[in-house]
């Protein structure tokens, strides 16, 4: 009795294959996860029951949202777990929310006063908070 481990490189990097290079989507890494799983859970030897899954830093982050949905993981655990889509979406420690409001706000304003002068009754605004 022991461990069947892997690790591997995430898509577009590393020894992992894909175009562009270097590309870091976090909706990518969450899949990459899926795979890894998909792989090791056919490997002889392994028990289908007792899969663990451990991530580090931004792959802790990663782990933690494939977990979520794949129910083949019976054990999870991170290292300096990092949420990457917050702290792209927010800054980090939501340190550019008051920027992003701000810019919010101000965009807003300019099509209010605006609004008399567009032909258009409805503008979308694509933002996420």
């Amino acid at each position: 009795m022991g461990y069947i481990t892997m690790a591997f490189d995430a898509s577009y990097q590393g020894q992992s294959e894909g175009m562009p290079r270097n590309t870091d989507k976090p909706q990518n890494r969450v899949e990459d996860i899926h795979g890894a799983v998909d792989f090791i859970v056919n490997y002889q030897g392994v028990d289908r029951e007792r899969v663990g899954i451990l991530g580090i830093c931004g792959g802790g982050g990663y782990t933690l949202r494939a977990a979520q949905t794949d129910k083949r993981m019976k054990a999870v655990a991170t290292l300096s777990a990092f949420n990457t889509g917050i702290v792209r979406k927010n800054g980090f420690l939501d340190s550019q929310m008051p920027l992003l409001r701000r810019g919010l706000w101000m965009h807003i304003k300019r099509e209010r006063t605006n609004f008399p002068e567009k032909k258009c009754g409805i503008r979308l605004i694509c933002w996420i908070p």
